[in-house]
């Protein structure tokens, strides 16, 4: 797995439909959409302190820089979900695309860059 991930992305709720849109950024224990960028709304749910947050890792995604575009991650499903709900235990299915690039969340913080190991 590539250094990116850290465990920093996540579905936060066991209710939110597992898609793009609504993967958010863990920036010092607090999450934040990444659609804040196309949909300005998402930037009223800032600073969510979720229970337990679904790792995209346990959906079967990795992740990588994007090698075009500053700040911008590409995410890719490899495996299969190993993602469960927690009331029955069965399997939680990713719900939108399997590839697909957000853009980092930038709060002014020193750490809101990906470590590419370079």
């Amino acid at each position: 797995m590539h250094a990116c991930f850290e465990r920093r992305f996540a579905i936060v709720n066991e209710c939110d439909r597992p898609e793009p849109r609504l993967v958010a950024q863990q920036i010092a224990g607090k999450f934040y959409y990444m659609s804040r960028f196309t949909e300005e709304r998402m930037k009223s749910f800032d600073g969510m302190e979720p229970l337990s947050p679904t790792y995209l890792e346990a959906f079967g995604f990795e992740c990588f820089p994007n090698s075009d575009v500053k700040n911008a991650i590409d995410f890719a499903r490899l495996h299969p979900s190993k993602a469960t709900y927690r009331h029955d235990g069965s399997i939680r299915l990713w719900q939108g695309a399997d590839y697909f690039t957000l853009m980092l969340v930038d709060l002014g913080e020193k750490d809101t860059t990906v470590d590419d190991g370079k």
